[in-house]
């Protein structure tokens, strides 16, 4: 476990090992949290803030579960992606937040980001300075990293990256989890950052990253995003198959409990 306890349901049953990175999620009082999930069943473009150069294309794909395929045109640093409008997310001390996202790109040449940042107004997310705050993961030049932003400062931790043989790993997406334990602990002021990916062809991996000094700007909204870049001079796709964030509306440490 992280923090408390494995939430069970009614009778004890529970659906998580207790090192899971979910696994401190109030799942029977779900209003705890401000929850969000896009399935992508639908795209609905105000709900969106697009940006993209060089005319990069964002659609909806009819496929089982639901796909939004981010497409770039042939030209190197071209780049394509989205983020929810509006930013509704402020890090804050004693507010845990997870956050998961599930993708394909069609190339180990294509740069990816996904997680939670700044609005950026449609500036492009793969300049130094565009994202100023957040929690994100990146892979750029074949290496994966969680990023950790405060006020334009980014501490960023490799994920290794080690090709798995396991045939049901091969045929999934690769999913990029994080979970912030919003501060909780003397031992870590700013609080942990625990990272994980799996699928996608990789052997799962997890790295724990301590917050940096002056983690979370609480004043700056974030919001979920996804984006794709070109390495090379050739069009690259991704396929987003969910992104997903969770955040407590209360302290969890703080007296919820009414006498009978």
């Amino acid at each position: 476990m992280f923090d408390r306890e494995v939430n069970s349901f009614v009778g004890g049953v529970t659906n998580s090992r207790n090192t899971d990175i979910f696994s401190d999620m109030p799942m029977n009082k779900r209003w705890l949290i401000h929850e969000y999930v896009q399935p992508f069943d639908q795209f609905i473009a105000g709900d969106w803030t697009v940006f993209q150069n060089n005319g990069g294309t964002v659609t909806l794909t009819a496929a089982n579960m639901g796909n939004l395929t981010l497409a770039n045109s042939a030209a190197i640093n071209d780049y394509v992606g989205l983020q929810k409008n509006p930013t509704s997310w402020n890090l804050a001390l004693n507010r845990r937040t997870w956050y998961t996202g599930t993708a394909n790109v069609d190339s180990p040449l294509a740069n990816g980001l996904t997680g939670l940042a700044n609005a950026f107004a449609g500036g492009n997310p793969f300049t130094a300075g565009t994202i100023t705050d957040g929690i994100y993961f990146s892979q750029v030049a074949g290496v994966v990293q969680i990023n950790v932003a405060v006020n334009s400062v980014v501490t960023s931790v490799a994920l290794p990256v080690v090709p798995s043989t396991n045939s049901e790993n091969l045929a999934q997406s690769a999913q990029f989890s994080f979970y912030w334990d919003g501060a909780l602990y003397a031992a870590a002021p700013n609080g942990r950052i625990i990272a994980e990916s799996y699928g996608g062809g990789l052997v799962p991996t997890r790295v724990i990253v301590p917050a940096p000094a002056g983690f979370p700007r609480s004043t700056v909204p974030l919001a979920p995003f996804a984006a794709l870049q070109n390495s090379t001079a050739a069009a690259r796709t991704a396929v987003l198959d969910l992104l997903y964030v969770a955040q407590d509306r209360l302290n969890p440490y703080s007296s919820n409990t009414y006498p009978f």
